[in-house]
């Protein structure tokens, strides 16, 4: 992860939480970067999200289909951290989840 995008996701972070050095030593060395395209899916329906993922560049735009439409459910700036736990409780229910997220803009 490039030290910029690292600096502003431990703001981030900081801003909800003190962290300790030991952490961030931690997540500098744990993180990774994982670039997707426009229109590119970062998770489809019926996936489990394993991922924490910070934006850092466009918008990620949530949608579920209706039969031939596209109904978006909601977006996620940049600079924002995104975790689908309705997804994972979902899964939990043993139900799979019926949502597309995909990168909305470059």
């Amino acid at each position: 992860m490039n030290p910029t995008t690292m600096e502003a996701l431990f703001t981030l972070l900081t801003s909800i939480h003190p962290l300790s050095e030991g952490l961030v030593n931690h997540l500098a060395k744990t993180l990774r970067t994982k670039s997707i395209s426009k229109k590119q899916y970062l998770l489809k329906a019926g996936h489990i999200s394993r991922q924490i993922c910070f934006i850092e560049k466009g918008l990620l735009r949530c949608f579920y289909e209706q039969g031939e439409a596209e109904v978006s459910s909601w977006f996620m700036q940049r600079g924002k951290v995104y975790f689908i736990y309705s997804e994972v409780i979902e899964h939990i229910r043993e139900t799979r989840p019926r949502k597309y997220f995909e990168l909305a803009t470059e």
